[in-house]
């Protein structure tokens, strides 16, 4: 069977045609955050530092999801955070800051105590508990506070000294200073150490997959 040279050409030359335009496409597609703004070096680390680390490695590039204990939208994004982990190369690390708004004392209250269970080694689990309950009040904290092997009077020493500090209302004025404005917001963490603002959560992710 014959063919036709011409043919042949013609179908080479798409082939050809198609390859180049995808292996170009991945060489010259701009980064997803390239369309981010850029965290200053001295707050990056301040924000790195003020964050709570739940799952992960956080020596590489990761997320740092920027939250307030009383709102919606922030318990709906962890929710579909947890659904889409999965999907990212294994080892991404996942942080949080809590980010207090004006007005909700719960959640002023509830990152004090997220804070003293930090330093007693459940933090992931109390910041999981405060996503879930509806109930912030001073009661509820305890309770659950308590259920981790760690006497009162030490828990008590411990929430007086962040209180004195004023650790909560730091990572606020923090979070207001870099322009968060309001929550959820979620940062990207890159290999460079470079911390990017993104504007959606698939803005995020897709950050991270690229990384």
């Amino acid at each position: 069977m014959r063919h036709n040279p011409h043919v042949l050409l013609l179908v080479c030359g798409a082939v050809i045609g198609t390859v180049g335009g995808t292996v170009l496409g991945k060489i010259f597609r701009p980064s997803p955050t390239s369309r981010m703004r850029q965290l200053s070096v001295e707050d990056a680390r301040k924000i790195s530092a003020s964050a709570l680390t739940l799952t992960g490695s956080t020596t590489g590039a990761y997320l740092i999801e920027v939250i307030d204990y009383e709102c919606p939208g922030c318990r709906q994004l962890e929710n579909a955070l947890d659904d889409n982990w999965k999907k990212l190369p294994a080892g991404t690390g996942r942080q949080i800051v809590v980010f207090s708004l004006p007005g909700h004392d719960g959640s002023l209250v509830a990152s004090d105590f997220e804070i003293v269970a930090e330093d007693y080694g459940f933090g992931p689990e109390m910041h999981r508990f405060l996503m879930r309950s509806r109930d912030l009040s001073q009661s509820t904290l305890w309770k659950e506070a308590l259920k981790h092997n760690v006497l009162r009077p030490a828990l008590e020493l411990s929430l007086a000294k962040v209180q004195r500090k004023s650790s909560s209302l730091k990572r606020r004025e923090l979070c207001l200073r870099l322009g968060i404005q309001g929550t959820p917001t979620l940062l990207v963490r890159k290999n460079s150490g470079q911390i990017f603002v993104a504007e959606s959560p698939n803005e995020a992710l897709e950050a991270l997959r690229v990384e």
